[in-house]
Order: structure tokens, then sequence, then C-alpha cells
């Protein structure tokens, strides 16, 4: 009997143990990510189209596919976690009335990226953010709040635009979870 409660107690040790490794889950390098999003964010997203975006997307940061039939949503799916992405980029990209003209406006950039730590996830949102065009003194008040709503003004010359972040953090099982979501809007 005691050598079975042994072989209990260090199977379920064990498993504990590979549970948390499993749920602790790292994404691709921030900084990788961080310099693919500072060469798209740079352009004004009018007739920022499909082709330029997967052009310019890294292959270290993951391929881009359709998640729709028509491509206004391309993503890369990295991992995945119980049905729950930890580490992806969304872009959507507005076709309006523009489509028979070949017009693409890119609208939205939705990153999910996970870390082991909180301040290590701070960084990287911090990272990404400032990647994003956001000046100091927005990435600055990004201090791992549950929920953080944040805008700022962009000019680049004749378009004026409010760039807004929102910045969701959570933990679950070991891991700390972020999801951004970045758009820009004509002024």
């Amino acid at each position: 009997m005691n050598k079975f409660l042994l072989m209990l107690a260090l199977t379920a040790a064990l498993a504990l143990e590979n549970w948390g490794s499993v749920t602790a889950v790292e994404c691709s390098d921030p900084e990788t990510l961080a310099n693919a999003l500072k060469v798209v964010s740079e352009p004004n997203w009018q007739g920022f189209s499909r082709a330029m975006l997967r052009s310019l997307w890294p292959s270290e940061a993951g391929t881009l596919s359709c998640v729709d039939g028509s491509c206004q949503v391309l993503a890369h799916k990295g991992k995945v976690v119980a049905d729950e992405c930890e580490c992806c980029e969304i872009f959507t990209f507005d076709l309006g009335s523009n489509e028979r003209n070949g017009i693409e406006h890119l609208a939205t950039i939705v990153i999910y990226h996970s870390a082991s730590d909180k301040a290590k996830m701070i960084q990287i949102t911090r990272t990404l953010a400032e990647a994003m065009g956001a000046p100091r003194s927005v990435v600055s008040t990004i201090d791992g709040k549950p929920l953080q709503d944040l805008y700022w003004n962009l000019d680049r010359g004749n378009v004026k635009e409010v760039a807004l972040l929102g910045v969701r953090f959570a933990h679950h099982r070991r891991t700390w979870k972020l999801y951004i979501h970045f758009s820009r809007h004509a002024a």
C-alpha cells in the first residue's frame, strides 16, 4: 500500500510539473515582431494592401494566411493552447466602396503574446507600442494594469490621424497574456 501511495504521489507531482511547463508559453522574439511592426506602422494605411503586408512581414514572425473567404483578414496563427491564441497576429483590411478601384486600407492590427512573468510582459508591450509609433510619454504609462486604452496624434504632413491602442493583460495558468488592438483613424 505504501508503494502504491508513493507511486501515486510521484505521478501526481510529475503530472503537475509537466502541466505547468505546457502552459508556460513563450512566443517568438519580440524584437523581430517589433521590427516588422515598425515597417508596417510607418506608411499611411490608406492604400496599404494585403500584398504589401505579406511582402514586408518577415518569415521569422510567421506566415500570414487568409482567415476568411475574401481575404480581408490576414493572420499568423502561432501558438494555440486550449483553443486560445497565445502568440498570434491578425491584420484586418477595409475594402469598403474602394474594392472596385483596388484600393485597400489596413484597418487594425491585433497581437496576442504570452510570457512567463509580468515584468517581461510589460517590457514586451512597451517595445511593441513603441514600434507602432507610440511616443515615449504614452509608452511610459503602460504599467501592467488589466485594461489600458491609449491614444496619440499622428501628423504625417497632409495626413492627420489619431492612433488608438487597447492593451489587455491577463494571468492564466502560470502565463501572462497580452492582447493589443491597434488602429488609426482620420483626425
